[in-house]
């Protein structure tokens, strides 16, 4: 047996809910069927997509995210602003800020995918960028859609929704289902929240 699996921190409901009101705008101001909406339950920090693994190998991925927890300094991060994967003249992902605590949040990313390549996983090969993906533009849409899309994204206000601490690190598993993918989390772990002694700001 194998699941798509990803690892990740799990946002809080009331968080959910203002994004949830963000993404209620923005599907009746966009181009019907032009971009694939998330659920706001599906909203996420990702930190390491792991694609298909063999159900034999899941509990050596638990017991890596256990070790890359026990790193994990505070993290305090707010919900803010807007923008595009890979770029705005070819828009594929919407997605919104993470703001805060982004270097503790980095230093967490570098553990786990450590700890993943340790697994024979292949690195990342960009760079680590923190963010909420909101949706996925469709290939088919127009270039007018695009412009309309880059243009309700410029006029925005997305202020922030509000701030949050992530309390656990988890391994979540992905099912593809004609309607959206389906999010299940198959392993929780504490982070443990140290204080950074290195000395460094």
């Amino acid at each position: 047996m194998r699941f798509r699996l990803f690892s990740a921190l799990e946002l809080p409901i009331e968080l959910r809910e203002q994004l949830d009101d963000v993404l209620a705008r923005f599907r009746e101001s966009t181009p019907r069927g032009g971009v694939r909406w998330v659920r706001s339950n599906n909203i996420h920090v990702t930190l390491k997509f792991y694609g298909a693994v063999d159900a034999d190998l899941v509990p050596q991925l638990e017991a890596g995210l256990v070790r890359a927890a026990q790193t994990a300094e505070p993290i305090a991060l707010t919900v803010q602003g807007l923008g595009v994967f890979p770029n705005p003249a070819r828009p594929q992902v919407i997605w919104v800020g993470l703001q805060g605590d982004r270097d503790p949040l980095q230093r967490l990313a570098a553990v786990v995918e450590q700890e993943a390549t340790a697994l024979g996983f292949p690195p990342e090969a960009r760079e680590y960028t923190p963010h909420l993906t909101l949706g996925r533009v469709r290939p088919q849409l127009s270039v007018e859609g695009h412009d309309q899309v880059m243009k309700l994204l410029e006029q925005a206000d997305v202020q922030a929704l509000g701030e949050f601490r992530p309390e656990h690190l988890s391994l979540m598993a992905s099912e593809l289902r004609p309607g959206g993918s389906v999010y299940q989390c198959l392993f929780s772990t504490p982070l443990a929240q140290k204080e950074n002694t290195t000395g460094t700001d």
